[in-house]
Parts: structure tokens; sequence; C-alpha cells
């Protein structure tokens, strides 16, 4: 899944024109290379980037941000998202932006809070997402079978959803939250476009 997010990212950002690096980092139970990490900060220090986008864990993303420095702008997925585990999180993520799912950065959310939380103690934050996916799945499905040429937007557990299944239909958009990663919580915030 990694390879196919850094992938999709630097597709978007060649196609904005944009020069883009992409770097392999091996790892082994979890671990980041030493070796690659140690590359990795020459590399850097030669050829500074304006940005890194990290489509690791957060436990591989804590050892990258501890061999370049936290000072760079740092983006990602929901794949960094450490959760509420403060052994997993810590003060190398201060700062990282990530997109994720309302259901695990905003567990206050009104919206969120109105449905039942996963209570499975297995398959961590994969299935808390995989169930918030077949909350707001429900919520479109019944909007559809009520109207099925409808144009919609639903606050969802998921992000912010947009339907048009009409005629040119623009089909299905979702857009995540936007958050910053602070002391071991999450503070919404807007990204650019």
């Amino acid at each position: 899944m990694e390879q196919r997010l850094s992938g999709a990212f630097a597709a978007r950002w060649a196609q904005l024109g944009l020069n883009n690096a992409t770097v392999e980092l091996p790892s082994s139970d979890g671990y980041v290379d030493p070796n690659a990490l140690a590359e990795l900060r020459a590399r850097m220090q030669v050829d500074q980037p304006q940005l890194v986008f990290a489509a690791l864990d957060p436990v591989q993303l804590r050892q990258v941000r501890s061999a370049i420095g936290t000072s760079l702008p740092t983006y990602g997925t929901g794949s960094i998202n450490p959760g509420p585990d403060p052994t997993v999180g810590g003060p190398e993520l201060a700062g990282v932006r990530i997109l994720d799912l309302p259901w695990t950065v905003q567990p206050e959310n009104p919206l969120v809070a109105s449905y039942p939380r996963w209570s499975g103690e297995t398959g961590g934050y994969d299935m808390k997402r995989l169930y918030a996916l077949g909350i707001d799945a429900y919520r479109i499905a019944r909007e559809l079978a009520a109207r099925p040429d409808a144009r919609f937007e639903l606050d969802g557990v998921t992000g912010r959803l947009s339907i048009d299944m009409g005629a040119g239909a623009g089909g299905f958009r979702r857009v995540e939250t936007g958050t910053v990663y602070r002391d071991g919580i999450y503070e919404t915030v807007a990204f650019g476009r």
C-alpha cells in the first residue's frame, strides 16, 4: 500500500509541474535499515527538499524524522496515524500533517460520536476505518435507494462526501480531514489546494 500511496503522490506532484524524488527505505520487522537512514540523511544534506511526504507507518516515520530532523514540513495519510497509543506517537511526530478519517481523528465530533464505536479488539485502526466506511456506505445506499439519480453531499464519518449519480455524473468524491499531530492529539487544519 505504501508504494501505491507514494506513487500517487509523486504522479500528482509531477502533474503539477513540481520536482520530486522517491526514496524507498528497506525495513525489517518495522525497523528501517540504519544504513538507508544514513544514506537518506547524507542525500538530504546535499539536496534539501522543501517537504517530505511519508508513506510509512508511525514507528517508521519516527525513525526517519529522528534521522533527518523534524524541521521539514512532513505530510502523510492515515497510515502514519499513531492512534491513542502514546508509545507509538512521540515528539518525532510533532507537526506532521495527515489526512485521515474524522472517525479516527475527531471522535468527539457530534456526527462521529452519534454512532456506536467499533468494539473489536483485533485489527487496530484498519478495522476501525473499515467500520467507518461501512457507516458511510449505508448512509449513501439509503439516500440512493430513495433518489437513484441524486446529487447530494454528506458530512460523513469518513470525510466530506459528494455524490452525483445523475446524467454526466461526477461520481463519488471524499475529502478527508486535515490534521496536525501535536502532543499526542490532533488539531484540525485546512490544507491548501
